[in-house]
């Protein structure tokens, strides 16, 4: 009986000493993610060159991201879609609420990647929140676009056709 009561003891006292070393507020919700299911690449006149939404292809705009070979480097605006393929722009963009302190927020960073297939076709760089993709030699390739937070990927797109022409 003693050793149930000490075990017992035991326990709540941990219970207690991990609760109140957790800095997480339980009224304050947690950290919001940016929550994209899709992306519209857009060129310097704000015109959609490429949507894609839920992993799908919007082929009524076009059926890859097409670069001319002639043309040399193209630059592309990402703005990424919520759940109704609606635009929310971008991660930095995104948030209305008062800005968060460096303090408040953290050493948080939340950075575009993109990933090319065949770097003999076309290379594909981020910049901010902008694509630039040179073309190499005409042909096909793919690429996929990603939003990573401290880490990880708050968005990974599936890889999507690139031509060059």
């Amino acid at each position: 009986m003693l050793i149930k009561k000490l075990s017992l003891l035991a326990i709540l006292s941990l219970t207690v000493f991990f609760t109140s070393c957790d800095d997480s507020d339980t009224v304050t919700p947690s950290e919001e993610h940016f929550e994209a299911v899709g992306y519209v690449l857009l060129n310097d006149n704000d015109e959609v060159v490429f949507r894609l939404f839920e992993g799908q292809v919007d082929v009524t705009i076009s059926e890859s991201v097409a670069v001319n070979l002639a043309d040399g480097i193209s630059e592309y605006h990402v703005h990424f879609l919520d759940e109704d393929g609606n635009d929310i722009g971008t991660p930095e963009g995104e948030h209305d609420h008062e800005e968060e302190t460096e303090e408040e927020h953290g050493d948080e960073e939340t950075t575009l990647t993109v990933e090319v297939q065949d770097e003999g076709v076309a290379t594909v760089e981020a910049h901010e929140w902008e694509v630039e993709i040179t073309p190499v030699a005409v042909g096909s390739t793919q690429m996929k676009i990603q939003i990573l937070h401290n880490g990880h990927a708050d968005f990974n797109s599936p890889f999507v056709p690139l031509e060059v022409k």
